[in-house]
């Protein structure tokens, strides 16, 4: 019986450190020998593998670290090319390369893995201690969750055996369903995934900022790509791999173009495209992967319309043909609104015998591909003058199609599929068969799937490949919520039944009928990903790797689009949308009360992935929150949303809103602020007319030039105010008289620095305390 390798080399590259996750539950041996048992016991009696294909995964991990004691029990011993490639490829997943000592070298395997976020947070931290840096427990990746403090380690070992019994138990279980070995493989990825994504790899570094799942994976890519390369080229010991970043540009736009009352379903539309997006985005890099007959490890990063691929040198050509034809499938399916582009080049992980230095590959692919965006491929913008053009009656794009679009078409076919219940057959993973989405769903149960919910996944019976969380929120219409709309009389769309439509977010507020949106986006996520690594902490040097990179990219994914749905559901979960998330970025709609409470919530448990108290906080979140009509067309919100974002950039760490740059806690302070004013006024303590007094004062401050004269006209209007609308009040006693005068001293004497606050206090208090018959003022 032949032995197929490249098999061989991915089973033992993802199965070669999980005798570490025995270790970590107590359990002795070295941690290879373990993974050596636990490969022989899982894969006895294997109706997929042959006695002599498990013996040679087994021996692989067995023997992966030299030993100057042990015989190597392998054909050739240490000479052994599989073997050898084994080991390189552990090296180059965690840029370190460290000879083996065996027991002699102390291991505390109870250590809980760090955040690689707090992690890397402490590396701009002079006075740092260790326990600063937040931990994982062993547990499953499902549901995702933030890290804690550093509690001890005596609750490791429960909760390492509790994840190993149930990863055992589903290995087990899918290694006997599975019909063919490369099934099992996208299986058991998915099941490191899983179960060892919140297990350290390493044993004795102070900083445990790598998985155990993220080391395995990225292990596994590089033993595949040496092989591969290895029956083109020969034995290399220092490899050269391919390195494959793309990104698809244009997804905002295309999104929330013509996004107005005159196309049909506006915000049903955003839905469905925002769904083709994802979709587009989970199947290209798997797409590339397949038809390349290389495996889902091999990707080392996909989200928020981003991907990253390691690829053998002998797949170059090949791997340039299918982008090719990618891009071009593109261009037609969605005529053009959105567009892909790419970078493939060289990365070698050391270009000398003492130096890991492969960060400036990745460095330089992703600058060459973010100049991409301003210097498009224009090879399919090409004018076709086979036949006419037609201008699609949904979007008003011209077309070759008459009638409506392709990509009009295409939505339309996608308009009532809930992603959260859909899935895609692996081996269906071809953007042409976006056309039809039945063509994308596996024929049987036994087909592994890509799923875009935790929850269905695990209902489904089918075989899972992989979760990719989608992170955008849709409400249901109620009866009740219908009943308490206050914009029910001149609803647009009749009935309970269906996704609520922009009017009905609008409909929500007792006040001012605006909505906001909000979109929030990681600062310097270029620099975090590529420029913090390497850096020295606790007398330790932590080394830039592909296996960190990997881990901190997933983690930021994660956070925005599982994390973040969560937390909207759960506390704003019939007010406030998520219209996109993914990679370091989240975009909101609804309410516009709960539109900014969600972004100060959104950032303070960002907070919870960094660090214990805010003032350690270095990793920083800016935000854009645009006030409008529920019928202004979306796309010219988009704009002002990004528009403002750019100027909040240049600060960083904090939030626009109304043309006014606050921090996230002045922004709460805000909030509250004009809280107590609006209740003033629907007490009756004070007129909604003198918050416009105090505005034009505080306008007046911004405008006029700091003179005496001005100060004293000032002082004498705000007097003035004062004695008409409060000091002669009768039914006010004398103490609340003066608290509310010297509140609204307060609030408008105050440096240049501070009238933005003041401003946007009053602006909220004014939008809370609209009576709904008012025409906009």
């Amino acid at each position: 019986m032949r032995i197929d390798m490249k098999n061989i080399m991915a089973a033992a590259g993802l199965l070669h450190d999980i005798g570490k996750l025995i270790r970590r539950g107590g359990g002795f041996g070295t941690h290879h020998y373990n993974s050596y048992s636990f490969i022989k016991q899982i894969f006895e009696n294997s109706c997929i593998y042959s006695d002599k294909e498990v013996d040679y995964i087994a021996k692989l991990a067995r023997f992966h670290h030299d030993s100057q004691d042990d015989p190597i029990d392998i054909e050739n011993g240490k000479k052994n090319i599989y073997l050898n490639m084994l080991r390189y490829s552990d090296g180059d997943s965690a840029s370190e390369r460290k000879e083996y000592t065996g027991e002699n070298e102390p291991s505390v395997e109870t250590e809980p893995l760090s955040s690689i976020l707090s992690a890397v947070n402490s590396a701009f931290l002079n006075d740092a201690v260790i326990q600063d840096i937040l931990v994982y427990y062993p547990s499953e990746l499902y549901p995702f969750h933030p890290p804690e403090k550093h509690d001890g380690r005596e609750k490791t070992p429960n909760l390492a055996r509790n994840v190993l019994d149930k990863f055992t138990d589903e290995v087990k279980y899918e290694l006997k369903r599975s019909t063919t070995k490369e099934q099992f493989i996208l299986s058991l990825n998915f099941l490191l995934k899983k179960y060892t994504s919140f297990v350290t790899s390493s044993g004795k570094e102070d900083i445990r900022d790598i998985s155990l799942y993220h080391h395995s994976f990225t292990t596994a890519a590089f033993a595949v790509c040496r092989l591969l390369d290895y029956e083109q080229f020969g034995n290399r010991k220092e490899q050269t791999y391919m390195l494959l970043t793309g990104r698809i540009y244009g997804i905002q736009e295309y999104i929330f173009d013509n996004i107005n009352k005159n196309i049909e379903k506006p915000l049903k539309r955003i839905f469905t495209r925002s769904s083709l997006i994802s979709v587009l985005n989970t199947i290209i890099p798997y797409q590339i992967t397949r038809e390349l007959t290389l495996y889902p490890f091999n990707i080392i990063f996909s989200g928020g319309g981003t991907f990253s691929i390691v690829l053998p040198q002998v797949y170059k050509d090949k791997a340039e043909e299918i982008l090719e034809n990618i891009k071009l499938d593109i261009s037609k399916l969605f005529e053009n609104k959105i567009y892909l582009e790419y970078v493939l080049k060289e990365f070698k992980i050391r270009e000398d015998q003492n130096l890991y230095s492969f960060e400036k590959y990745f460095k330089e692919a992703s600058y060459q591909l973010n100049s991409k965006k301003y210097n498009r491929t224009v090879d399919y913008l090409l004018f076709d003058n086979s036949g006419p053009y037609y201008v699609c009656k949904n979007c008003g794009i011209n077309t070759k199609k008459q009638g409506i679009c392709t990509v009009c078409d295409i939505e339309n076919k996608w308009m009532d599929i809930l992603l959260e219940h859909f899935k895609v057959d692996y081996q269906k993973t071809d953007i042409q068969n976006l056309l039809e989405p039945c063509s994308l769903l596996p024929e049987t149960d036994n087909q592994p799937c890509i799923y875009f919910d935790y929850a269905f996944a695990h209902e489904d019976t089918g075989q899972i490949m992989d979760i990719k969380q989608t992170g955008k929120t849709r409400i249901k219409k109620t009866e009740d919520m219908c009943k308490n709309c206050y914009d029910r009389d001149s609803c647009d769309t009749k009935g309970y039944e269906g996704d609520i439509s922009l009017n009905c977010l609008a409909g929500l507020s007792k006040n001012d009928p605006m909505m906001a949106t909000a979109k929030l986006d990681v600062d310097d996520l270029g620099f975090l990903l590529y420029e913090v690594y390497p850096f020295e902490k606790f007398d330790k040097m932590y080394p830039f790797s592909i296996s960190r990179l990997s881990y901190i990219s997933d983690t930021l994914d994660s956070f925005f689009t599982t994390y973040l749905k969560k937390l909207i559901e759960t506390l704003y979960g019939n007010s406030v949308l998520i219209l996109y998330s993914g990679g370091d970025d989240i975009l909101l709609t609804g309410k516009w009360e709960d539109v900014i409470k969600a972004v100060i919530q959104i950032e303070r448990d960002f907070g919870k992935f960094i660090a214990r108290s805010d003032n350690q906080r270095e990793i920083t979140l800016s935000a854009s929150i645009v006030f409008h009509r529920s019928n202004r067309p979306f796309n010219a919100v988009m704009n002002k949303v990004t528009e403002n974002m750019d100027i909040v950039k240049k600060h960083k760490d904090g939030v626009i809103i109304s043309d006014c740059v606050l921090t996230y806690q002045n922004l709460n302070s805000a909030l509250i602020k004009s809280n107590e004013l609006a209740n003033r006024v629907d007490n009756h303590d004070i007129s909604r007319k003198l918050l416009f007094d105090m505005l034009k004062l505080i306008n007046m401050t911004n405008q006029e030039r700091k003179s005496a004269i001005a100060v004293a006209k000032k002082a004498a209007l705000f007097n003035y105010y004062m004695e008409r609308n409060v000091i002669s009040k009768e039914d006010l006693s004398t103490e609340k008289k003066e608290h509310i005068r010297s509140s609204l001293y307060d609030l408008v004497n105050v440096g240049a620095d501070s009238l933005d606050f003041s401003r946007l206090v009053l602006e909220l208090a004014i939008r809370k305390t609209k009576v709904r018959s008012e025409e906009n003022e």
